[in-house]
């Protein structure tokens, strides 16, 4: 088993105080203020999805509609 010394007892007691001064305000606030980041932080990835969505809608219309006309130019020239 540890024990711990006169110093290292002062010291604890010191972090317990310190601790007990912040207050149920301030722990409420920083609540507030994680839970804002979290929101954020959703918000931005469901935008880097939706630009990721976007592109990619444009680079598959562009290939059908690319197949298309090779096809329409294949069918016209097989006539």
């Amino acid at each position: 088993m540890i024990h711990a010394g006169p110093g290292q007892k002062k010291a604890f007691a010191f972090l317990l105080r310190h601790l007990g001064a912040v207050g149920c305000a301030a722990a409420l606030a920083f609540a507030r203020v994680l839970a804002f980041a979290a929101v954020v932080a959703r918000f931005t990835s469901t935008l880097a999805l939706a630009r990721i969505l976007t592109l990619a809608s444009v680079l598959f219309f562009h290939l059908l509609v690319g197949w298309r006309l090779i096809g329409l130019r294949g069918s016209s020239q097989a006539r």
